[in-house]
């Protein structure tokens, strides 16, 4: 593969993403801390029946949401200006729609709960048609944020309601023996209080109106992506639609507390590393090498981590799922197992989808997330009949697919060749036979010596990840490898102050960025 010289980025733009990305990274670590907190609470307190239920119901507040928002938000962060009238007007038409698509889902509760066969959907999603009121009312101050790669205010927004709303209140009602219902309210509360928390922080004018230019704008560059959006929702929950329809509720817990867990390092690193990427790479249209390198590095450094977590992920599968939900959710591990080897096509695939929209191609993106919908809605029908091990495989296949599509629509918008490509995720795939390797022979010797389970899974980790440390610090190139040096120092010089014992252990002689 060609060195590519790092003086090709501008300074400014480096440091500032790789902000974005510890704020948004740190952000997502606490929030995913709290997640598995109160998935692991919560699962000792509930049945797989009450998941089940409001899942079903939540995914209808899911694609509701993608019509109701209209892509306004993505469409503020993508356009180069944003002058007061589109501002005014994408507060109206956010304000407007997620009125209506509340009322839309309120009235359509009953249908919704025939489809399902599920009486008990019907006052799940009137209650839960309040989120969209709420959601849309911070639709412009988020994006404002993004637009300004300020994390941190979001950041905060995020782990307050959901430790506060989803976290303490969901927990105390299902302490107090409220059932799905601590859920429901849970999810209310952490909307009202993320947008409460959001429209504080970042002040914008609150006067409506609509602009007939600015209207034309954001409906063309809206339009793509909230077909996008649709597509990809369709793509993320169909499976889970399937499920609640023709597997019932009960197995519909059991799949989205497995898909929940496993999305927990993609949170982690594929939606912070596509929110962080998406304004940076928008700044960089126009300049088609330094978007290449920004595109190489990237799906480089994507690899390199996520391959690992999937691996180990893999291995551990039985600890993890026994540790954090406990008895009575051991149907979760088989597919938690099959949905883990797609971590990495999971990220993998919002590089791709990033480059294309923060280019402007939304609707060349729509077309390849419109098929990825069609291949899990239809491969999990069929696979259902085999259960959730059916699903889950279909899925895994369905991403595969649609990661490789995403890949090379990059390839060819900015001329990396297959060769290049598949380099760069040599180091990856070595890390996770080392990660993966490790992890099998240090969990069958705690699990020989007759260790708890949980004390397996934790001992495990953490002397993988000190391990891992340990080779980072002596030999950076050869553990991150060559490809991924560029992140190091600009890393720890903002996450630690870095001495100078630490610089010469790290061996961070590299050139500056």
């Amino acid at each position: 593969m060609p060195e590519h010289n790092p003086t090709h980025l501008q300074t400014s733009l480096i440091q500032k993403t790789i902000r974005g990305m510890i704020w948004a990274f740190s952000g997502a670590g606490a929030y995913t801390a709290l997640k598995v907190a109160t998935i692991a609470i919560l699962a000792r307190l509930l049945t797989p029946e009450d998941f089940g239920t409001v899942a079903a119901a939540a995914l209808v507040i899911v694609f509701g949401e993608i019509f109701s928002q209209m892509g306004l938000g993505p469409c503020l962060v993508q356009l180069k200006e944003v002058e007061e009238d589109r501002l005014r007007t994408a507060l109206t038409l956010s304000l407007g729609l997620g009125v209506l698509f509340g009322l839309i889902v309120y009235l359509a509760a009953p249908l919704i709960s025939a489809f399902y066969r599920m009486p008990e959907v019907v006052q799940v999603c009137q209650v839960l048609s309040l989120c969209f009121p709420l959601r849309s009312a911070s639709v412009v101050a988020e994006s404002l944020l993004k637009r300004a790669l300020d994390f941190r205010k979001i950041v905060t927004a995020d782990i307050a309601s959901y430790g506060i709303g989803y976290g303490l209140g969901g927990v105390v009602m299902a302490w107090w023996g409220f059932g799905l219902w601590s859920i429901v309210f849970g999810i209310v509360l952490q909307n009202a209080l993320r947008m409460l928390i959001l429209v504080s922080v970042q002040r914008h004018p609150w006067r409506l109106g609509l602009s007939p230019v600015a209207l034309r704008r954001l409906f063309n560059v809206g339009g793509g992506f909230t077909l996008s959006n649709l597509f990809n929702v369709f793509a993320l929950y169909g499976d889970n639609l399937v499920v609640g329809r023709w597997l019932g509720p009960a197995m519909l817990g059991l799949y989205t507390r497995s898909y929940n867990l496993m999305a927990v390092s993609v949170t982690l690193f594929g939606n912070v590393l596509s929110s962080v990427l998406f304004p940076a790479m928008s700044s960089l249209q126009g300049n088609e090498e330094r978007l290449r390198l920004a595109y190489l590095r990237t799906v480089s450094f994507a690899s390199t981590v996520m391959l690992p977590c999937s691996v180990v992920a893999f291995v551990m599968a039985p600890e993890i799922i026994l540790t954090l939900l406990g008895p009575g959710w051991e149907g979760a591990v088989l597919p938690f197992r099959i949905l883990c080897l797609g971590m990495y096509f999971r990220v993998g695939y919002k590089v791709g989808a990033t480059l294309l929209q923060a280019t402007g191609e939304v609707y060349a993106y729509a077309s390849r997330e419109g098929f990825y919908a069609f291949l899990v809605i239809a491969g999990t029908f069929f696979g259902q009949r085999w259960g959730l091990s059916g699903v889950s495989s279909a899925v895994l296949l369905a991403l595969a697919v649609h990661f490789a599509v995403l890949s090379l629509s990059g390839m060819k918008r900015l001329g990396v060749n297959f060769r290049t490509f598949l380099h760069l995720h040599t180091q990856g795939l070595l890390l996770a036979i080392f990660c993966g390797s490790f992890a099998w022979g240090a969990s069958s010797a705690f699990a020989h010596i007759r260790l708890p389970i949980p004390a397996v899974l934790f001992l495990t980790v953490a002397t993988l990840t000190g391990s891992l440390a340990v080779l980072l610090l002596k030999f950076p190139s050869l553990t991150a490898g060559k490809n991924n040096l560029w992140t190091i120092e600009p890393l720890m010089k903002i996450i630690v102050p870095v001495t100078p014992t630490l610089r010469r252990m790290a061996g961070l002689g590299i050139k500056r960025v």
